[in-house]
Order: structure tokens, then sequence, then C-alpha cells
């Protein structure tokens, strides 16, 4: 489905047809939300229904403001907001759950149920990903949403359109270049911020865009299927891209393969 935002417009009148109000409003934020107050005299709607969830969630919605289902009962009715799957409605869905969370560990488990996944914003840049977080952000640990994982990762497809940072206790939701959200949680578990090997990884200068993203993809293949046997092109430079990148890195049968730098 195209990623389309949908709006909900709302026109109340009186019983002489006067208008009392007409709001213009995200659609998918409004049904979880719930009408303010019931309205039983006329009223005008304007809908996308694209979605069997969005037929019955406007039918819920109807019988709230038309009083016919209380206001309690409908918010105790929700449960957990499902995540929509179009990119528009799944940020204005983060952005109002995001404040809900009590916790770091809560926030970071929740976002991995909704397909969010630890990644570099190095690794997203050569993936040729418009990334644009500003320099003072840089030493934040990112969450990504994956949205197709492949059998090559570096074919997987993400949504760069929101990015969670993690600094400590701070949290930052980033769109663009825009932070839309900044808050300070309890401290947290540390293992819960792990960005993977593939995204932490540095490169000498001299390795081409094309070798870093073949390599990064061998790395994670190997440390898939533990009986994958090294190629020639990593065995070649595991030992180069070791030297060059930070401290605690695993890469996959590198104690198989000789070190060029041994005495």
């Amino acid at each position: 489905m195209p990623d389309i935002e949908k709006k909900l417009r709302i026109q109340l009148f009186d019983e002489e047809y006067n208008m009392l109000s007409d709001r213009l409003v995200t659609q998918y934020t409004e049904f979880h939300r719930g009408p303010q107050e019931p309205h039983k005299g006329p009223l005008k709607i304007e809908v996308c229904l694209f979605t069997k969830e969005d037929v019955d969630l406007f039918k819920t919605y109807l019988d709230t403001i038309q009083g016919e289902i209380p206001l309690d009962s409908y918010k105790t009715r929700r449960g957990r907001k499902k995540a929509p799957k179009d990119v528009a409605g799944f940020r204005e869905h983060l952005l109002e759950d995001i404040t809900e969370y009590k916790t770091l560990n809560q926030l970071i488990t929740t976002l991995r149920e909704q397909g969010f996944i630890f990644t570099s914003l190095d690794l997203l840049k050569d993936m040729d990903y418009p990334i644009q977080v500003s320099k003072v952000h840089k030493k934040y640990k990112f969450m990504v949403r994956l949205m197709k994982k492949a059998k090559n990762p570096m074919n997987d497809k993400y949504d760069p359109s929101l990015l969670v940072g993690f600094k400590g206790p701070k949290v930052i939701v980033v769109s663009g270049e825009e932070v839309v959200f900044t808050n300070t949680f309890p401290e947290g578990d540390d293992k819960m911020v792990k960005v993977p090997a593939k995204a932490k990884v540095k490169f000498p200068i001299y390795l081409t865009q094309a070798e870093r993203n073949k390599f990064r993809a061998e790395m994670q293949l190997l440390k898939d299927d533990e009986n994958r046997n090294p190629s020639g092109f990593y065995k070649r430079w595991v030992w180069e891209v070791q030297k060059s990148s930070p401290e605690g890195i695993d890469f996959p049968r590198i104690d198989s393969i000789t070190s060029p730098y041994q005495q």
C-alpha cells in the first residue's frame, strides 16, 4: 500500500444545522484516542477506509461519538495499540505511544517488537539512505525500523524516516534533521543497547564502498552459519578491518586466519 497519511475531518452541527466545530486530524491517532465527548446531533465525517482495520475502528468511533458506547468503555477496550504498517501512520503511532513508556528497557523491548533493530549511521549511509542526523547526536546509538530482511544483509530494507537514539538515560527521536522527541528515562540495562558487529566495523580508507558492503555481508553470513567457510576476500581483509575497528567486535573465523602482523 502507498505511503498515504490518512486524515479524518469531523464537522459537528446543532439541531439548526449551525456548525459547532470543524476538525481535520490524523485518522489513526483520533480513532485510538477516541472522541473527547459524545455528540448526538447532526454530524459530517470524511474518512479514509483503506483497510479492514480502518472500517472496524471507524464503526467503534461512530458508536462512541453518538453515545452508543460510553467513552470509558471505548478507552478500556482498546488494549495495546497495534502498529500500522504504513510509514506515515506508524510515525504517528510511535510518537503518541513513546510518552507512555516508563523505563528504557520497556521502550527498547517494545521497539524491538515493532521491528526496530540497533544499527549505525555509517551503515545506513553506506546503504545510500539519506541520513541527516546533526553532529551533536553522532555519539548516540540508534535504532531503525527493519522493513524487509534479505538473504544478503546489505539488501535489507529499512525505514530511516524515524531514528531512535540512545545515550545513557537520554533518548531522542529524529526525523530528517529534526529532533521530534526527547526524554530522559531511569537508567536501563546496558546489555539492551546492543549494536550488531556489522554496523560498528570501521574500514581502511582505501577500501571502496562496494568492498565494504561485500565484507559486511560476508561477516553477517559467517556469523549466521557456523559451517560456512570464509572466502578469499574475507581472509584477505579481515585483519585489516579488525585493526581499523573499535575493540570488542567479534569477527567470525578470525582466529583460524593467519594474521599478517604476526612475527
